[in-house]
C-alpha cells in the first residue's frame, strides 16, 4: 500500500486504528506492571502449587521403582490364583484383599469392571471362579 494512493476516508480510518492500538497497548503495559507488582508480593494469598518450599526437585533422569499394578493384568493374575486356591467355598473382599497384597476397594472396582468375566458373587458376600 503506497501512502500517495490513499483516499481521505482510508487515511481517516488509519488514523482511527493507530490511535486504537496505542490505547490497547498502553492498557496491555499497565495490565503487565499489575501482574509484576503481584509476583513480586506474593499474590493475592492463594494457595500456591507445586512442591513445597525448601523440598529439592527430583532429578529429570530418576526412575521410580516398579509399582505392584503396574503391569497389565497383574491383580487380575493374583486374584485368580487366589480363587483357585479357594475353591469353591470363594473368598470374601477382606479376606481376597490379604492374599494379593491390594486394598478391599481397589477389588471392588476390580470386580465390577473386569472381575464380573472371569468371577462370580457367591450370596454369602464371596467370590468364586467362574466354570469357564
Amino acid at each position: 500500500m503506497k501512502l500517495s494512493q490513499l483516499t481521505s476516508a482510508q487515511l481517516g480510518e488509519l488514523s482511527k486504528l493507530v490511535a486504537l492500538k496505542e490505547k490497547l497497548q498502553a492498557e496491555l503495559h499497565a495490565v503487565e506492571s499489575k501482574l509484576e507488582n503481584l509476583g513480586a508480593t506474593g499474590g493475592s494469598g492463594a494457595k500456591r502449587r507445586g512442591r513445597p518450599p525448601g523440598k529439592p526437585a527430583k532429578a529429570s533422569g530418576a526412575k521410580r521403582g516398579p509399582k505392584k499394578g503396574s503391569k497389565p493384568g497383574y491383580l487380575k493374575a493374583k486374584v485368580v490364583e487366589a480363587l483357585k486356591s479357594a475353591g469353591a467355598a470363594g473368598l470374601t473382599i477382606k479376606e481376597l484383599a490379604a492374599k494379593v497384597g491390594s486394598k478391599p476397594n481397589n477389588l471392588n472396582s476390580w470386580f465390577y469392571t473386569t472381575g464380573k468375566k472371569v468371577a462370580k458373587k457367591l450370596g454369602d458376600g464371596k467370590y468364586a471362579l467362574t466354570g469357564k
